[in-house]
């Protein structure tokens, strides 16, 4: 909703800056949390999928706030039969 709120103004700003900050700062820690478990060969849980809370979401936001921006080093398939992006 901020988004909305402060579309073509500059209103806000530095509230979505703190935002995207913290998502980042987020969007690390789960994804870091997630290599882990991946490199442990352990299944995912449903969690990572939550759309709230879960990567899926956070995915989600990223996508939204930042369009056609992609990190290759987070974008490139790590794993034999991958779709390539």
């Amino acid at each position: 909703m901020l988004h909305l709120a402060a579309a073509g103004t500059s209103h806000y700003r530095n509230v979505r800056a703190a935002i995207d900050d913290k998502t980042t700062a987020v969007t690390e820690q789960r994804l870091a949390a997630a290599h882990t478990r991946i490199d442990r060969g352990e299944p995912l849980t449903m969690r990572e999928f939550d759309l709230i809370h879960g990567l899926t979401g956070i995915g989600v936001y990223h996508l939204h706030r930042h369009p056609g921006i992609r990190s290759p080093a987070t974008c490139s398939p790590t794993w034999p039969g991958s779709p390539n992006p």
